[in-house]
């Protein structure tokens, strides 16, 4: 499970051969409690996450969806490119899940936006 990959490792290498510290997630028990809310609740579908960094509440929240049919996941995070060289995006799409959205803006600009343009459609939201 890729979940337990990311926290077998205390520091994880970007692209550019960049280090980082691996504590800057959440923690083991947090990710593993939103990987059973979201895959124990069929009814989640289409979530939302705010930050994303390394990954690990991504790679959480995908884990539980996968396998589940129309489930999409939409991940709002400036720097996940260029400050976070995508490791975060690249660690969700190891899990196999494949429907992840990457919205590179401010949560303030895209939150008011996703409100006005989908209202009502995410079942479940981390931030």
């Amino acid at each position: 499970m890729v979940l337990e990959d990311l926290f077998g490792h205390d520091q994880i290498t970007g692209k550019s051969g960049r280090v980082f510290d691996a504590s800057v997630g959440i923690s083991r028990e947090e990710a593993y409690y939103l990987f059973d809310i979201v895959q124990n609740d069929a009814a989640i579908t289409k979530t939302l996450e705010v930050g994303c960094a390394l990954g690990f509440s991504s790679v959480a929240i995908c884990s539980g969806l996968l396998d589940r049919p129309n489930a999409h996941h939409t991940i709002v995070d400036p720097r996940q490119s260029e400050g976070w060289e995508s490791i975060g995006i690249e660690n969700a799409k190891r899990t196999g899940f494949q429907a992840i959205e990457l919205i590179e803006d401010g949560s303030e600009f895209v939150l008011p936006s996703l409100a006005k343009t989908n209202s009502n459609s995410f079942d479940f939201v981390f931030i």
